[in-house]
């Protein structure tokens, strides 16, 4: 259960980009075209962690309403709504990582390099399970929180294993535009983690009674749009540029929806039938 959670926000964000990205950077690939395929592969990256980010920030700090609102009450008692929530707010956090491994592997695709990301996932799965066998032999007791963890840190090293052989390949790859826009929305997201808990905690302390389904949809929602306002303000106040092309997606929708409204409908009358 913790594991469907989790693999929404990867599907939307990393696995469409990374797609998206794919025949851009193949037609870039060529030496004397990486700095294009750089420029590209950055802003891709940018793009992957502004909206992955906060999507993670919403899932650790709304886990148990997150829980159960979608897999109900009459299945999962309170325990098992705990216990999947710690496992869920474990998981998400490397929930920015395994988007922008999406897309890694796709640039290596790119520079037809098909093994490197083979080698590496083999190798990320030899480390998860090594991690898993240490933690159930030493810590059985707690068997769960440990595969969770167990995950979430071989998604981090993936990701780093990737980046690095990446930048040695292509070189310069780890460039001041990727550090200070990753770092700006690290920053964006860690205040909308702060402003999103305060919420969190006065709402269900003082505001909505989370044991009815409607209360808590409606708590689900307006703290995730508090978190999510906090979140724009701070990334407007820092200058980040990915929030450019959010506006530039929501602006060109409402133009093409304003012209459809405005468009004329006509509708061709049928002709009257010919008496005989």
């Amino acid at each position: 259960y913790a594991l469907l959670l989790i693999t929404l926000p990867i599907r939307f964000f990393g696995v469409p980009i990374g797609q998206a990205s794919l025949p851009f950077l193949s037609e870039q690939s060529e030496d004397n075209e990486r700095d294009t395929f750089r420029k590209l592969l950055t802003q891709s990256l940018n793009q992957i962690a502004f909206l992955a980010m906060p999507s993670s920030i919403l899932i650790v700090i709304l886990r148990v309403p997150l829980v159960r609102i979608l897999f109900g009450t009459a299945n999962f008692p309170w325990d098992a709504t705990l216990s999947t929530a710690k496992m869920v707010g474990i998981i998400a956090v490397s929930i920015t990582a395994q988007a922008m491994v999406q897309l890694l592997i796709r640039a290596f695709f790119a520079l037809k390099d098909t093994w490197t990301p083979l080698l590496i996932g083999l190798l990320d799965l030899v480390i998860f399970l090594v991690a898993v066998f240490a933690i159930n032999y030493f810590f059985p007791a707690s068997a769960l929180e440990g595969i969770a963890w167990a995950m979430s840190i071989a998604a981090f090293i993936e990701l780093f294993m990737m980046v690095w052989l990446l930048h040695r390949r292509i070189g310069a790859f780890l460039s001041p535009s990727l550090l200070i826009s990753q770092a700006k929305i690290t920053l964006a997201s860690f205040l909308m983690a702060v402003f999103l808990y305060l919420a969190f905690s006065i709402f269900d302390m003082t505001v909505f009674n989370t044991t009815r389904v409607l209360e808590l949809t409606v708590f689900i929602i307006t703290t995730g749009t508090i978190g999510l306002l906090v979140y724009i303000y701070f990334a407007r106040l820092l200058q980040i540029r990915e929030l450019e092309l959010v506006q530039k997606i929501f602006s060109s929708f409402s133009r093409s929806r304003s012209a459809i409204t405005q468009t004329p409908e006509v509708v061709s009358q049928p002709p009257e039938s010919q008496t005989l």
